[in-house]
C-alpha cells in the first residue's frame, strides 16, 4: 500500500502512545536517572513503523484471501449450475453420512 498516513486518528493514537511510553518510563525512574523496573527505550517510532508494517502486511494478505475466496465461490456456484442433478445427489450424500456417523456415535452412549 501507501507510504503516506491514510488516518489522522492513527497519528493521533500513536502520539499517545508515545506520552504513555513516556509516562510509564517516568514511573520506573527513581528521580535520579536509574530505572527501578523495566527500561523502554526513548525512540518508539521504531516499534510503531514495525506495528505499522505488520498492519499492512496482514491486511494485504486478508485482501487477497477475500479475493480468493471469491474467485472459489464463483467457481463452485458455476459448478452447480452446469450440474444441479450431480450437486444435489452429492450434497443428499454427505448428509445421510454425516446424518449416519451421528447416529451411531449417539447409539454408542
Amino acid at each position: 500500500m501507501g507510504g503516506g498516513i491514510r488516518d489522522r486518528g492513527a497519528v493521533r493514537r500513536v502520539v499517545v502512545f508515545q506520552q504513555e511510553a513516556q509516562d510509564v518510563r517516568s514511573e520506573h525512574d527513581d528521580g535520579k536517572g536509574i530505572p527501578t523496573g523495566r527500561v523502554i527505550p526513548d525512540d518508539t517510532s521504531e516499534l510503531v513503523g514495525k506495528v505499522e508494517y505488520v498492519r499492512e502486511r496482514a491486511s494485504d494478505a486478508l485482501e487477497r484471501a477475500k479475493t480468493r475466496l471469491m474467485e472459489k465461490e464463483a467457481k463452485f456456484e458455476g459448478y452447480v449450475q452446469e450440474h444441479p442433478i450431480r450437486s444435489v445427489l452429492v450434497a443428499a450424500g454427505i448428509g445421510a453420512g454425516v446424518g449416519l456417523l451421528f447416529g451411531v456415535m449417539l447409539s454408542r452412549r
